[in-house]
C-alpha cells in the first residue's frame, strides 16, 4: 500500500510493526522481520519515519503526510508538463486531425496490445467493452491493466457473447471480474470486438469478429463515428442479460437453503447454457446440475425453469 510513497515491502512491514507494538530495539525488529533489519531501520530513519534506539516510529500524519505532499507536488508538476506536451502535440502535425483523420490505424498485434493497455490505464471514469468468444490479442489472464483500473474506481461495463461461457475457466474469470466491481452482461451474439474509454476514444480490431488474430486495429477519435459506437454499445447493453445471481440478495428464508453452487448453476442456466455445458464448466455431472435445479424449483414453489428465472428476477436475485 505505501509503495506509492516510496517505501519498499520491508520498510512498510517494520513501520507498521512499530506503530502496532511501539518502540523496539533493532534486535527485536530483526526477530519479527525474520531477516536483518539494520538497513531497513537506517533507510526509515533517513526518510524521517523512525528515530532513536530503541527504534521509535514518527506519527503517520506528520511523517507520511509530508511524503504525501511531496508526491502530490511532483504529480502536479508532471500534470502541468503533460498539459504542455498535449498542447504541443495538438498544435503540431501529428495532432491536427482533418475530417478524414478521425480514425488512426494501428499496425500489428503488439501495437494493438500497447494501445489496449494505454486506454485502460488512462481511463478515469468508465470503460465499456464488447467481448467475443475468440479473445485473440490480450487474454484475460494477461490483462493486468483491467484490475488496476477497476481498483482505482473506473467503472467497467462488459458485454460478453454467450458462447464465451463455454470456454474453460470462463465462469471463474467473469466471477473474478464481478468481484472486482465490474458489471457484466451476456448477449446471444456480440456484433464486434470493441473497447471505449471515457466515451472519448475507441479501439476496434480490423479483422472480422470471427476472423484470425487481427493484423491491425482502428483508434476512433471524438466524432460522429465514435458517437455511433457508443450508441451501439448502449443499445447492446440494454438488450443483454445480467450475468450472475447474487447470493447476498436472496431473502433469508430462502438463502439458507441456496448454496453457492446453486447460485453458480442457476447463473449459467439463466445465461442460456445447457445442462451439459453448465456441468462441464463447473466440473459436475449433468445429474448433479439437474438435481440442484429441481431443489431450487421445489424451494421457490415453481413448476418450470422459466418460472424459476422469473422468480429470481422478480425477487432481486440477479445483479443488474
Amino acid at each position: 500500500m505505501l509503495e506509492v510513497l516510496g517505501l519498499d515491502e520491508d520498510e512498510e512491514a517494520v513501520y507498521r510493526l512499530l506503530l502496532r507494538d511501539g518502540a523496539l530495539p533493532t534486535a527485536a525488529i530483526t526477530a519479527a522481520l525474520g531477516r536483518p533489519a539494520e538497513g531497513t531501520v537506517k533507510s526509515l530513519s533517513a526518510k524521517g519515519l523512525v528515530r532513536g534506539q530503541p527504534v521509535t516510529p514518527a506519527p503517520p500524519a506528520m511523517a507520511l503526510g509530508a511524503m504525501l505532499l511531496e508526491r502530490q507536488y511532483a504529480l502536479q508538476t508532471v500534470q502541468n508538463e503533460l498539459s504542455a506536451l498535449t498542447d504541443a502535440y495538438r498544435s503540431g502535425p501529428a495532432g491536427r486531425l482533418s475530417q478524414t483523420d478521425v480514425v488512426e490505424l494501428l499496425d500489428g498485434p503488439e501495437a494493438i496490445r500497447q494501445h489496449f493497455d494505454q486506454l485502460q490505464r488512462g481511463a478515469d471514469r468508465e470503460l465499456t467493452a464488447l467481448v467475443t468468444t475468440n479473445v485473440a490479442v490480450v487474454p484475460s489472464a494477461e490483462n493486468t491493466a483491467e484490475a488496476a483500473a477497476a481498483a482505482r474506481g473506473v467503472r467497467y461495463r462488459v458485454i460478453c457473447e454467450r458462447s464465451l461461457l463455454r470456454e474453460p475457466g470462463a465462469e471463474d474469470d467473469l466471477r473474478a471480474s464481478l468481484a472486482a466491481g465490474e458489471e457484466v452482461r451476456i448477449a446471444e451474439n456480440v456484433p464486434i470486438k470493441m473497447l471505449i474509454a471515457d466515451r472519448s476514444s475507441a479501439l476496434v480490431p480490423l479483422a472480422p469478429r470471427d476472423g484470425p488474430d487481427p493484423a491491425g486495429a482502428l483508434i476512433v477519435h471524438p466524432s460522429g463515428l465514435l458517437d455511433a459506437l457508443v450508441a451501439l454499445f448502449e443499445l447492446a447493453w440494454d438488450r443483454a442479460t445480467p450475468l450472475l445471481v447474487d447470493h447476498d440478495r436472496i431473502a433469508p428464508a430462502e438463502k439458507d437453503q441456496v448454496t453457492p453452487l446453486d447460485v453458480r448453476i442457476l447463473s449459467l442456466l439463466l445465461a442460456g447454457l445447457t445442462d451439459q455445458t453448465t456441468a462441464a464448466q463447473l466440473g459436475l455431472s449433468v445429474r448433479t446440475v439437474q438435481r440442484r435445479v429441481r431443489h431450487l424449483m421445489d424451494l421457490t414453489g415453481v413448476k418450470t425453469r422459466l418460472q424459476l428465472g422469473w422468480h429470481a428476477s422478480r425477487n432481486g436475485w440477479i445483479q443488474s
